[in-house]
């Protein structure tokens, strides 16, 4: 296994200490991600980000001050490894590649900002659209 495929296989907190940033395991429904915010609401405590997977796709859910909630890719669009969500920005642990809170790319070796998910929140559930309509 080469390095990169490792760096995607391992859990990524077990490799680099990320343990402020919660997972939460979605479920997929014709095409969107669906989260309960009520079960969302104990790990945003604990920070302002949470990894959500499901299935092959993986999204970086964060939640600002107003509680409002927006929603990025979580693989680094240089090689694909995935991004470490902070306090002030997003930063990808394999090239150091680093994003704003809302996706902008900062700086590179990436060449493009993290791709925004369409996200709507109703009656106590985030659906984050995968796929473009």
């Amino acid at each position: 296994m080469d390095r990169r495929n490792f760096l995607k296989a391992a859990p990524a907190c077990l490799l680099f200490g990320c343990a402020t940033v919660p997972a939460y395991r979605a479920e997929t429904r014709a095409g969107k991600m669906i989260l309960s915010e009520a079960e969302l609401a104990p790990l945003f405590l604990k920070s302002t980000a949470v990894i959500a997977h499901s299935g092959a796709f993986s999204v970086v859910l964060l939640r600002d001050e107003a509680g409002a909630y927006r929603a990025l890719e979580a693989e680094c669009p240089h090689l694909g490894c995935q991004v470490r969500p902070g306090k002030k920005m997003i930063t990808c642990p394999c090239h150091g590649s680093a994003f704003a809170l809302d996706g902008q790319l900062l700086r590179g070796p990436a060449e493009r900002s993290l791709r925004p998910y369409p996200l709507i929140s109703r009656d106590g559930t985030l659906e984050i659209a995968l796929y473009s309509q």
